[in-house]
Parts: structure tokens; sequence; C-alpha cells
């Protein structure tokens, strides 16, 4: 009978370590020759159904069935079963989409949109590029990056004499030939250019209320072979009003007789920025005419076209702070970044935790393989090896 109770016992552990381990940790693997990120509470690659209770701060009233999601009162909270084909055939950016329409419409609480297709887009085990595509669309169709917590921008400006005339060029062009179909043109830097600042910006939570803030941070002047720190940037380029709490950047879109590159929009909420986005997709020139003034409660500023803003995430390897370029950046290429040159020889102690809800969360993966440093990164990832 001992002996029983001592195995009973013993079984009983190791199912609810496994248990444990299910719930607790992503795993990174190849399945039919695709690189699947499997979620916590998954065991079977193959799982293309799934429910899970979201908790949320609205009135539960709302029953929505759509693109593979079906949402329920449940105790307070909603009950979400989600559908692998349905979903993963929707148009990219849908589901962030849909469920600022569900904040709209007050099935969720202010903010609680972004959690909810998060949490969704994570829920069945799939491919990283189409989980991400739920979310946001590529800016490379788009146009536009969606600017998340704890992003960082990266903004180079030029420094010019403080006699140079209001809309002075960092550039003079020298001459311009050319024949037939192509066009040669020589630029030099003016000499109203002095050097070039770099500045940072922040994405920061608000503090108890949705959305976001873009915080001004550090900056250096750099004039010929000196480098200076400044006490911040110069020109503050995102004056947003505080009301102002989600944010898109625009890349080469022509907005004004100018020609700004950039431009970026700013809304109280998630869904005026998405109703905004395609009347400003239709007509750029609505921000070069005051935006605000003609589209309430949404706000449009315009970037100098000398000016470069670059959107970065925000990753920390071996404790320390690396902010990469946005785009498909992956856990070899922030090793890299890191100064490590040979990032497979991480491979034997390398640990990888990814956000999950309000928590960081291991992830498994084998070791006799260099898969994991594919890895796309979202930003907020711990990167750690010996």
């Amino acid at each position: 009978m001992v002996v029983r109770s001592a195995i009973f016992l013993a079984l009983l552990l190791l199912a609810l370590a496994g248990c444990s381990a299910r719930r607790t940790q992503f795993q990174y693997l190849k399945h039919a020759d695709a690189a699947l990120l499997i979620p916590p509470g998954v065991r079977d690659p193959a799982t293309d159904r799934r429910t899970f209770v979201f908790p949320t701060a609205a009135r539960p009233g709302c029953v929505e069935s759509q693109g593979g999601v079906d949402i329920r009162p449940h105790k307070g909270d909603l009950r979400v079963t989600v559908e692998r084909h349905p979903l993963f055939e929707q148009p990219p950016g849908w589901l962030m989409t849909w469920t600022a329409s569900l904040e709209q419409r007050r099935c969720l609480a202010p903010g609680e949109g972004s959690a909810l297709a998060t949490r969704i887009a994570e829920a069945l085990p799939s491919k990283q590029v189409a989980e991400q595509s739920l979310l946001h669309p590529s800016p490379a169709v788009s146009g536009y990056v969606d600017l998340g917590p704890g992003y960082k921008l990266r903004v180079v400006s030029p420094i010019l004499r403080e006699s140079a005339a209001p809309g002075a060029s960092a550039l003079a062009v020298e001459t311009v030939t050319g024949e037939g179909h192509s066009i040669n043109i020589d630029v030099k830097a003016s000499d109203d250019l002095l050097g070039y600042e770099t500045a940072w910006y922040t994405l920061e939570p608000r503090g108890g209320s949705p959305g976001l803030r873009i915080v001004p941070g550090s900056a250096e002047a750099r004039i010929g072979a000196d480098v200076k720190p400044e006490t911040g940037p110069r020109t503050n380029y995102f004056a947003f009003a505080p009301d102002e709490a989600y944010f898109r950047l625009f890349f080469l879109t022509r907005v004004s007789h100018a020609d700004h590159d950039l431009a970026m929009l700013g809304a109280p909420t998630r869904a005026a920025l998405d109703e905004h986005t395609k009347q400003f997709e239709a007509d750029p020139g609505l921000c070069a005419e005051k935006l605000s003034a003609k589209i309430s409660g949404v706000a449009c500023l315009l970037i100098p076209k000398e000016v470069g803003v670059l959107p970065h995430i925000v990753v920390h390897v071996n404790g320390c702070e690396i902010a990469l370029v946005y785009g498909a950046v992956t856990v070899g290429g922030a090793i890299r970044q890191a100064g490590q040159k040979d990032p497979q020889s991480t491979l034997p102690t390398l640990m990888v935790e990814r956000p999950y809800g309000d928590r960081l969360v291991p992830v498994q993966f084998d070791r006799s393989s260099s898969d994991i440093l594919g890895l796309l990164l979202v930003g907020g990832e711990s990167i750690r090896w010996r």
C-alpha cells in the first residue's frame, strides 16, 4: 500500500509539473517544415480551436462572433473562443481594428482592445508572421507603423547656423545634368549646416489612463568632431495634446508643397485613429491643412523633410537595454547587436523570455538547433546567456 501510494504521488507530481510547464512556457519548434510558436497552455501544435477567459472592467453584455472569434459574457468577464482557419484568413491588421470597435461599442473598457487582440493572436500555435499580420499590417504595404508601449523613436535632425533664413536647407544643389530618361543631381552640405542632433523619445503609459504618451529623452549634438550631450531635443517634433494617446507614423507621404516625407497621426482612441487613417490616406493634404481642425479629436503633425525618424523596439540582452530598429528583428540579430559575433555559440546556455499578458514567460526550444535565433522579437523580450 505504501509503495502504491508513493508511486501514485510521484506520477501525480510529474503530471502537475508537466501541466505547469504547458501553462507557463512558450515552445518554439519546427512543425511540418514551418517554425511555430506554441503559446502557454497548448500542447499539440495542430490545435485549431481554443477557449480562454479574458478579464474586463466593462459590464459584459455583448455577444460578438466574427472572423473566427466568439465572445460571450462569463461570470463578470468574457469567454473567448478562437478558431484557427477563419481567424488567419482575415486581412492584415483586422484583429486590432475589430477589438478597437468593441471598445467603441463598450463591449470592452477603454484600453482593453489591444490586450485582447494580442491575446487572441497568440492563443493558438502559429507562424509568427501570420500572428503579427493579424495585429499590424506590414509597413511595406500600409506605409505606416503603429507605435506601441516601450517603443522608442530615434530622431536625427540637422543643426543650422542661427543666422540661417527660415526654411533653410541642410543641402545645396551644385549641378543638375542629364538627358533622355536619366537625371544626375550633385548636392553638398549647405553653408548653413553645422552638424546634426540625435535625440530619443520613448512611448510610455499614461499613468492610469489608456494609451501612451511620447516623452522626449536623451540627445546629443555632433558638430564637426565634437559630440556633446544635451539636456533634451532642441525641437520636440511630437508635441501632441494630452488627450491624444494612440499614434501612427506614416512614411513617404507627400502631404504638402514642402514635400514632407513623414507624418504622424495622434488620436484619443484606437477606433478614432483607424477611422481617420482612411481619410488621411485618401487625402494626405488634410495634414498640411491642420487635420486636427478638420477632423474632431485627431491631430496630424508633419515632420520636416530633412529630419529622419526611426522607430525602435526595446529588448534586454544580458540585463542591458538594447534598442533595435523596427522590422524583422530576431533573437540572433539582438545577440549580434549586443556584441556577440557568433550567436550560435550562446545556444548551450541561452534563455529567452517573451511577453505574455503582464509578465515574461520562458521560451522552450531545441538547443541542438539554431532555429531559436530566427524567433521574431516584438519588444519587451529578455535574452540571456552565460
